[in-house]
C-alpha cells in the first residue's frame, strides 16, 4: 500500500467510492480494489480460532500472520465490509463453519496485502461449512478450495472469485454434494474453472450433486492423478444448462448411478477434452446407469458416449450434438440398447458417424426388453460387427425411418429374429430403414437378416449381403415385405424354405443387381413339404422363386404340396425347379393338397428348370391332388406335368402352354384321367408333342368318366405300359371314355383299350378321331379296342392294330358311322356279341378279315366299302350279317361266296344289293327294296 491510500480519511473516502460504484453498476466483479476500513487499526491474526468468533466491520482489515483454522464445532462470522487480507503462504482454513455475508453496499473482501498479482496468500479452504454472500476472493493461489465428504453445505452466492493463479475453485469429488453457487462471477482467474481433484476418492462422488453455469465460469474441469469421475449407484449428478464439464487425457466420466444434464438451444451442456482441440483426447462418458442429455454437446472423446449393462435405467438423448470422436461417437451394448432413446441427436465430424453396437465378436446376444432404434441428423447407421442380436419370443426390436443396420460378412445375421419375436423396419420414401454391410461398397459384404418370427419391412432396403433377407421356421409370424428394395446381393436376393413359405408376404418389393433376382426356397433334404396355404407373387424385377438344394445335388429333390394345403401362384410368379444329376428336381402335389395358378394374358405363371435353358433341366410337376392352372407356361422338364391316381380332385389347364419336354409334355395315370380337363393348352417344341397315359400295372382301369381333348400342337394320347406285356386300359362298367374331335389315341405294342363301359368317338370330316400304334407305320403294332360294353364312332379312324375292334360277346350297341378300320395285322372287326353298325365307313387293308363275326351278334353293315381285306365279311355264327348295299373293291360285287371278285363273305352274309362305286349314304337300304316299299 501507498502512503497516500494508508491516510484515514483518504482510505474512508475510497471506501465510500467504491461502495457507490457497486451500488452503481450493481456488478461485484467491477468493484475496485476494496480499502480498509476508516476506523480502528489492522487486526492481526493466525493460529485457531476455538470458540464462535466474529469479524467486525471496525477490527477490519484482519490480517492473517499465519494460516488460520476455524476449528470443527466453531463459527467465524465476518460482518459486511470487512477485508480479511493474507500473505504468502497464508490462508484461512475452515473445519467449523464460515459466515461471510456481506451486502451489496459493503461486500466483504478476501484479498492479498500486496493485491499487486495472483497467488499472493493461499485462500480459502473449507473442509467444514460455509455461507459466502456478497464477497470478493482475489489473488490467492486458489481463491477456494474444497475437501471432506462430511462436511456441511458451501453456499457460495452473489460473489465474485477473481485473479487466482491457478484454479479459482478447487473441490474434491466426495465433497462436489456440498457445494452451492448462485451468481459466483469468476473472473481474471488463470483459468476460469472448477478443479475437480481426481487424486481423492478416485474421482468418485459420495451424495447427489447438482453443478450451476456461472458467469464467467468455463466449467468444471477432472484432473488429478486418476483421470476418471464416477458417479456410483443411487447418485444423481446433475449439471445446470450452460455448464461445461472437461475431461483430461485418458479421462473417463463413469456413470453407474444418474446423470441429468438438461441444456437449452441458447446454453447448452458440453462434454469435452480440457484442452477442447481434438478428437481422441479423452476416452469419453460410460453409462451402465441411466442419463439425460437435452441439449447437450459430447465432442473429442475417443467414444464420446457408451451404453452398456441390460440392467441399467434409460438413456434420453435429445436436442444433442455428438462430434468430432476419434472413433464412434456412441458405443450401445446389444443387451443395452433397450435403454436408448434418441430425438434430434446431431452426429457431426466423428471419425465414423456411426453408433457402434459392441458385441462380443462370434457369439450372439439375446434382447431382454423391446428395442427402439431412430434415425437421427448425420448419423449413417447402426454397426452390429461378427455377432448376431437374437430378438427372442415375446420382444420388439423398431427400427424407425432413417435407420441404417451395417455388418460384415462373418457368416452371422446381424439381426436374428426368434420364433414368437418381431422385427418392425418401417421407414418412409424419403427416410428408408436400410441393411448394408459397413462399407455399403459391394455384394457379398454381410450375410442378411434372419428372421424366424415375425418382421414387417415397409419402405426397407436389403442391398450388398450374401442373401440379403433369410425366412426360415414353419411356425413363426408373418413376414410382409412392401414397398421395399433388395438390391446387390452375391447371390440370391432372398432365401426361404418350404415350411416358411406361407410367411412371406410381399408387395411391391423391387428386385434388383442380384446375382439372382429370384428367392431361393432351399430344399435341404430330399424331399421338402409346404406346412400351410402359400400365396407366391410377381414383384418387380424378380425373376422367379428357385427352388434349390445349395449343398446337395446327387439326389431329386422334390417340393410336396400335402393335403389340406394350396400353394398360390400370383400372375406373373415363376417356380423353378433344381437341375441335379438325377432327373432334376420335382413339384409334387400330393393327395387332396391343391395348386392354384392363375395367371393373365400378359403375365402368365412360368414352371420350369432354375437355368430355364432347354428341356429335361428338371422332372415336372407330379398332381396327385388337385390343381387350376390358367395362362401358365409349363416348360423345359422331362415330362412338365404327371398326374397321378386320385378319385375326385380335379386338375384344371386353361389358356397355357407346356413346352420343351425331353420326353413326353404330360403323363397321366390312367386312375387321373378323369381329373383332367383342358381347353386352349398349346403342347409346342416338345420331344414328343403327345400325352402319355402309363397304366403301370398293365390292366389298369379309368377311375371316372374321361374326356380325350385336342389341344393345339398336341399330336395325341400316348397309352404306353410302364413294364407289362399285355397292358390293358380298361373303362369300367358305367363309365364313358369320350374321344373329342381331332384327338389321335395312340398305343403301344400288345396295348388293348377295353371298354366295359362306353366309348364315345365322334369326330367330323376335318376333325376326325383315330385311334392307331404310337409308330402309326405297321399293322399290329398295337393291341386294339375291346368292347364288352357300348361303342359309337363318328368321323373316326383305328387302324394298324392287331384286330383293330373287338366287340365281345356281352356286348350292347356298337356304332360306326363315316369311319375308317383298317391296316390291322389281323381283323379290321370281330363281332361276337351285341348290336354292331356301320354306316358309310371304310374297311381296308386289313390282312385278315374285314369283318370277322361269331356267336349271334347283330351285325348291320351299309354304305361301306369294304376293300383290300384278307376277306371282306367272315361270318362264323349263327345270325346273317346285314352287309347289303356296300362297295366290296368291285362293280362286280363280292367275291368268296358271292357272285364277283371284290372282297370275300364267307357264311351266312346277305349282301345283295352292292354298290357299284364305293359311296355314302345315309338312307337306309331297305328303302330301295320293293318288298318293303310295296303296298
Amino acid at each position: 500500500m501507498t502512503a497516500l491510500t494508508q491516510h484515514p480519511r483518504i482510505l474512508f473516502v475510497l471506501t465510500v467510492l467504491t461502495a457507490a460504484l457497486v451500488m452503481t453498476t450493481g456488478l461485484l466483479s467491477a468493484m475496485s480494489i476494496q480499502a480498509w476500513p476508516p476506523d480502528g487499526p489492522e487486526t492481526n491474526v493466525g493460529g485457531e480460532i476455538t470458540s464462535d468468533t466474529t469479524w467486525t466491520l471496525t477490527g477490519s482489515p484482519y490480517v492473517l500472520t499465519s494460516n488460520l483454522t476455524v476449528a470443527a464445532g466453531v463459527t467465524l462470522t465476518i460482518e459486511p465490509g470487512v477485508v480479511v487480507v493474507g500473505g504468502s503462504g497464508t490462508g484461512l482454513f475452515v473445519a467449523g463453519h464460515l459466515e461471510a455475508i456481506g451486502t451489496e453496499i459493503t461486500p466483504i473482501t478476501f484479498t492479498s496485502i500486496a493485491e499487486k498479482g495472483p497467488g499472493e496468500w493461499l485462500g480459502l479452504r473449507l473442509s467444514g461449512s460455509a455461507h459466502i454472500n456478497r464477497t470478493i476472493i482475489r489473488f490467492a493461489d486458489s481463491d477456494i478450495g474444497m475437501t471432506n465428504p462430511s462436511g456441511g453445505p458451501i453456499l457460495i452466492e452473489n460473489s465474485t472469485l477473481s485473479h487466482s493463479a491457478n484454479y479459482p475453485l478447487l473441490v474434491d469429488p466426495d465433497a462436489m454434494h456440498r457445494l452451492q453457487m448462485d451468481n459466483v462471477t469468476f473472473a481474471d482467474n488463470a483459468v476460469n474453472r472448477v478443479f475437480v481433484d481426481t487424486v481423492v476418492n478416485q474421482g468418485t462422488l459420495v451424495e447427489n450433486v447438482t453443478l450451476t453455469a456461472q458467469p464467467g465460469l468455463e466449467g468444471y474441469e477432472i484432473n488429478g492423478a486418476f483421470p476418471s469421475f464416477v458417479v456410483p449407484p443411487g447418485i444423481t449428478f446433475t449439471l445446470g444448462a450452460g455448464l461445461s464439464w472437461f475431461m483430461p487425457v485418458d479421462g473417463l466420466f463413469t456413470v453407474w448411478g444418474h446423470l441429468k444434464a438438461v441444456g437449452t438451444a441458447v446454453s447448452p451442456i458440453t462434454f469435452t477434452s480440457i484442452s477442447d482441440l481434438a478428437p481422441g483426447q479423452w476416452l469419453g462418458i460410460r453409462l451402465p446407469g441411466s442419463a439425460h442429455f437435452d441439449h447437450t454437446v459430447v465432442r473429442n472423446a475417443g467414444v464420446n458416449i457408451g451404453v452398456m449393462n441390460a440392467a441399467g435405467g434409460q438413456i434420453f438423448i435429445e436436442n444433442s450434438t455428438l462430434s468430432d470422436s476419434a472413433d464412434y461417437p456412441l458405443l450401445v451394448d446389444p443387451d443395452a440398447m433397450h435403454r436408448l432413446q434418441m430425438d434430434n441427436v446431431s452426429f457431426v465430424n466423428n471419425n465414423k458417424n456411426r453408433v457402434l453396437v459392441d458385441g462380443v465378436p462370434f457369439s450372439s446376444v439375446v434382447l431382454t426388453e423391446n428395442v427402439t432404434l431412430t434415425g437421427q441428423p448425420g448419423l449413417e447407421g447402426y454397426e452390429v460387427v461378427d455377432f448376431v442380436i437374437i430378438v427372442p419370443a415375446g420382444i420388439t426390436m423398431t427400427l424407425q425411418p432413417g435407420v441404417t443396420i451395417m455388418a460384415t460378412d462373418s457368416g452371422y445375421c446381424p439381426i436374428s429374429v426368434a420364433e414368437q419375436g418381431h422385427l418392425e423396419a418401417v421407414g418412409t420414401s424419403e427416410a428408408p430403414v436400410t441393411f448394408t454391410s459397413t462399407s455399403d461398397f459391394g455384394p457379398g459384404e454381410w450375410t442378411s437378416i434372419c428372421v424366424a418370427g415375425a418382421a414387417h419391412f415397409d419402405h426397407a432396403e436389403f442391398r450388398n449381403g450374401m442373401f440379403n433377407l433369410d425366412i426360415w421356421g414353419p411356425t413363426g409370424g408373418e413376414v410382409f415385405v412392401e414397398n421395399s428394395t433388395i438390391i446387390s446381393s452375391s447371390y440370391y436376393g432372398m432365401w426361404t424354405y418350404p415350411d416358411s413359405l406361407h410367411r412371406l408376404r410381399m408387395d411391391n418389393v423391387v428386385f434388383t443387381d442380384n446375382e439372382y433376382d429370384r428367392v431361393l426356397i432351399d430344399l435341404g433334404h430330399d424331399v421338402y413339404e409346404l406346412t400351410e396355404n402359400t400365396t407366391l407373387s410377381s414383384q418387380p424385377g424378380l425373376e422367379g422363386y428357385e427352388l434349390n438344394a445349395p449343398h446337395q445335388t446327387s439326389y431329386q429333390p422334390i417340393l410336396r404340396i400335402p393335403a389340406g394345403v394350396t400353394l398360390t401362384m400370383e400372375a406373373g410368379t415363376t417356380l423353378m425347379a433344381p437341375v441335379t444329376e438325377y432327373a432334376g428336381g420335382v413339384i409334387a402335389v400330393l393327395d387332396q393338397g391343391h395348386l392354384e395358378a392363375q395367371g393373365t394374358a400378359d403375365s402368365p405363371v412360368t414352371f420350369t428348370s432354375a437355368t430355364d435353358s432347354g428341356p429335361g433341366e428338371w422332372t415336372g410337376l407330379v398332381i396327385a391332388g388337385s390343381a387350376q392352372l390358367d395362362h401358365t407356361i409349363v416348360r423345359n422338364g422331362v415330362l412338365n406335368v404327371g398326374l397321378l391316381e386320385n378319385d375326385s380332385d380335379e386338375i384344371r389347364i386353361t389358356n397355357s402352354v407346356v413346352s420343351n419336354s425331353s420326353e413326353y409334355p404330360m403323363i397321366v395315370w390312367p386312375e387321373a384321367l378323369h381329373r383332367l380337363q383342358m381347353f386352349n393348352v398349346a403342347f409346342t417344341d416338345n420331344l414328343r408333342n403327345r400325352i402319355l397315359i402309363e397304366p403301370s400295372e398293365g390292366n389298369e382301369a379309368l377311375a371316372g368318366s374321361v374326356t380325350l381333348t385336342a389341344q393345339p400342337g398336341l399330336e395325341g394320347y400316348v397309352i404306353k405300359p410302364w413294364d407289362d406285356p399285355t397292358p390293358q386300359l380298361a373303362v369300367r362298367a358305367g363309365l364313358t371314355l369320350t374321344v373329342a374331335p381331332s384327338v389321335t389315341v395312340m398305343m403301344a405294342e400288345n396295348t388293348l383299350i377295353n371298354v366295359a363301359g362306353h366309348l364315345a368317338a365322334e369326330g367330323t370330316a376335318v376333325s376326325p378321331i383315330t385311334f392307331t400304334s404310337i409308330t402309326d407305320t405297321l399293322p399290329g403294332e398295337w393291341g386294339g379296342l375291346i368292347v364288352s360294353g357300348t361303342a359309337s364312332f363318328d368321323h373316326a379312324i383305328i387302324r394298324n392294330g392287331q384286330r383293330n375292334l373287338d366287340v365281345l360277346a356281352g356286348a350292347s350297341v356298337v356304332s360306326l358311322n363315316n369311319s375308317e378300320v383298317g391296316q390291322a395285322s389281323g381283323d379290321g372287326l370281330a363281332v361276337a356279341g351285341g348290336e354292331v353298325t356301320a354306316v358309310c365307313t371304310t374297311f381296308s387293308h386289313n390282312n385278315g378279315d374285314a369283318i370277322y363275326v361269331t356267336g349271334s351278334p347283330n351285325v348291320t353293315v351299309f354304305s361301306s366299302s369294304i376293300s383290300g381285306n384278307g376277306s371282306g365279311v367272315n361270318n362264323v355264327g349263327g345270325t346273317a350279317v346285314d352287309a347289303r348295299q356296300n362297295w366290296w373293291g368291285d362293280a362286280s360285287g363280292p367275291g368268296g361266296e358271292g357272285p364277283g371278285i371284290g372282297d370275300a363273305i364267307w357264311g351266312n352274309v346277305l349282301y345283295d344289293p352292292w354298290l357299284n362305286e364305293p359311296t355314302c349314304s345315309l338312307t337306309p337300304y331297305q328303302l330301295f327294296l320293293p318288298v318293303i316299299i310295296g303296298p
